[in-house]
């Protein structure tokens, strides 16, 4: 049996960005995007509760909708000036056909460009630190349990170990935040202003956090999934988790 293991995190998703979304504006929060990410659940059994059935909507499929339903508005102000947001909205290929990416010019601070770079490459690094310890980690729970003990143990570990990434990554990105407020630039993002010179590497900086924010939430995702499919397996067949 051959799983795939990420990265979950805690359960209740309350959008407090409804107005945002039904105007069609940039929504410049942060710290609330955090806080709401979904966990890993506390149990294999509510796991597969929650993911198991048809067509089951847990907090983390609730918070990928509400990221994506972000990332389309910021792809829609770009006005397929963006390659990455056309990209992270899936627009790409469809686009490509009547429009060519390349061929607009986007302006660009130099400073909140290095500062963003700067941020991903650190996420990427502690990302790859974090499943290297995992991984590690994942493997040896596998020498040693099944079932729904496995389940257990495997939900475990990534309680233990994701909220370290989670608060890291936060204290990262929030520096890019900080500086895109004080530039003025969350206002620019508000109003709408298709006219600042940055305006379309503003939009991309906003999509590049929330979009590490969704990867993360996928991982976490599939730690849950994970350990309802263990679940399930030795439901389906007892003899299998004794």
């Amino acid at each position: 049996m051959r799983l795939s293991f990420f990265l979950l995190l805690p359960a209740v998703l309350v959008c407090n960005c409804l107005q945002a979304q039904q105007s069609n504006s940039v929504d410049t929060a942060f710290t609330s995007y955090f806080d709401r990410l979904p966990g890993v659940l506390t149990s294999a059994e509510e796991a597969w509760k929650l993911y198991t059935p048809k067509n089951s909507k847990p907090a983390t499929k609730q918070y990928e909708a509400e990221i994506m339903v972000q990332l389309n508005i910021l792809a829609d102000h770009s006005d397929r000036k963006s390659y990455i947001l056309s990209w992270y909205t899936d627009r790409l290929e469809k686009e490509s056909k009547q429009y060519r990416h390349t061929d607009a010019k986007v302006q660009k601070d130099p400073v909140l460009e290095k500062a963003v770079k700067e941020a991903i490459t650190d996420y990427f690094s502690m990302l790859d630190n974090y499943l290297r310890t995992v991984n590690y980690s994942i493997d040896t729970l596998f020498k040693k349990y099944t079932g729904r003990t496995l389940a257990e143990k495997e939900l475990q570990l990534y309680q233990k170990e994701l909220p370290q990434l989670y608060s890291k990554t936060k204290a990262i990105f929030s520096k890019v935040h900080q500086m895109m407020r004080s530039k003025g630039y969350n206002t620019v993002l508000q109003q709408g202003n298709t006219q600042h010179p940055y305006y379309i590497q503003l939009l991309e900086a906003r999509g590049q956090l929330l979009d590490k924010l969704r990867e993360l939430n996928k991982q976490a995702d599939a730690a849950n999934a994970t350990a309802a499919q263990l679940v399930e397996f030795c439901k389906k067949d007892p003899e299998t988790c004794k």
